[in-house]
């Protein structure tokens, strides 16, 4: 009889931690204009890969050693606001936002990392965002894509879940995604604050000041080939740009020697469904930039639809 009670419980539990990460797809954010925080450290100039224009911005300091987050799990108070507990990963309440670790993909190392950069951000109280999230949002995917998406922050849907892109903007990224060759599994997806912001609004610069080391250590460790940066907000603080995000789309930069191709968002998309064919240009120009840069495509047989398919990359 105990065992049979042990396998109920069991069974429940399971069910429970399915629910929690298959959330109802609901509403995203909004792409709206942003205030222009200070650009993410980088040790390289950003430059536009066109041959016939080449933009230059003065390259950024490094990010001070002491900016950036020393592993830990023991959270920073900085705020007098009443704050909501955080999920911290060593609760009982806690649930993984992300595949489990033995279904992830990448090097144990980098799941390991990725793992304690997790519960860094769930115990994190760094910017006022923490007072009203649900969960942390850190991000979820490859721990070793060739691909890695930025977003702007997470939505209602993001902070019930703790899943990036989840709302009906996710729906769009996860078919823009497999339409690459990629799925959520096989690339990467996370944005420039990992706490939703009040009613969606955008981040504010003191906000993404403190998710900026986090963000900075995610891109270190996941190490991606590309990165597709999506929307005006995720452009300027990885760039530092002043243009807008119709200007930069499908135009290749450079980010501490990787390669970064901004888009519109999908919560753009929506609302702008006529420039659908724009994104889908761009993801194309990311596609033939990965296979240059020696990427392995997860589902090839989905770039039958380009336009121009990418050549099969040498042996």
């Amino acid at each position: 009889m105990a065992e049979s009670d042990d396998r109920v419980r069991r069974a429940i539990d399971a069910i429970r931690v399915h629910v929690r990460s298959e959330s109802d797809f609901g509403s995203d954010a909004i792409e709206r204009a942003a205030p222009r925080p200070a650009p993410m450290a980088s040790t390289a100039t950003v430059v536009a890969a066109s041959p016939e224009t080449t933009i230059t911005n003065e390259p950024t300091a490094p990010l001070a050693p002491s900016r950036v987050p020393a592993p830990s799990n023991e959270p920073v108070a900085t705020s007098s606001a009443p704050a909501r507990p955080a999920v911290d990963a060593r609760s009982p309440a806690f649930v993984p936002r992300v595949a489990p670790l033995g279904a992830r993909l990448g090097s144990a190392e980098a799941r390991a990392e990725l793992d304690r950069l997790e519960a860094d951000v769930a115990a994190c109280t760094l910017c006022k965002l923490h007072a009203t999230r649900t969960c942390t949002v850190p991000g979820e995917g490859n721990a070793s894509p060739d691909l890695l998406f930025i977003g702007e922050g997470p939505g209602e849907e993001e902070d019930r879940s703790g899943r990036p892109f989840v709302g009906r903007a996710g729906e769009l990224l996860t078919k823009i995604i497999g339409a690459m060759g990629f799925s959520r599994e096989t690339a990467h997806i996370a944005n420039i604050v990992k706490c939703r912001p009040p009613g969606n609004r955008v981040p504010e610069p003191d906000e993404i000041a403190a998710c900026q080391p986090y963000l900075m250590r995610q891109i270190v460790l996941l190490k991606p080939k590309l990165i597709c940066t999506l929307g005006l907000p995720a452009t300027r603080t990885i760039l530092g740009i002043t243009q807008g995000i119709k200007a930069v789309r499908g135009r290749e930069f450079v980010w501490n020697d990787i390669p970064v191709i901004p888009t519109f968002h999908p919560a753009y998309l929506l609302r702008n469904p006529d420039d659908k064919p724009l994104v889908w240009q761009d993801a194309q120009t990311i596609v033939r930039r990965l296979v240059q840069l020696g990427a392995s495509i997860p589902n090839p047989d989905a770039l039958k639809k380009f336009k121009d398919p990418p050549p099969e990359p040498s042996a």
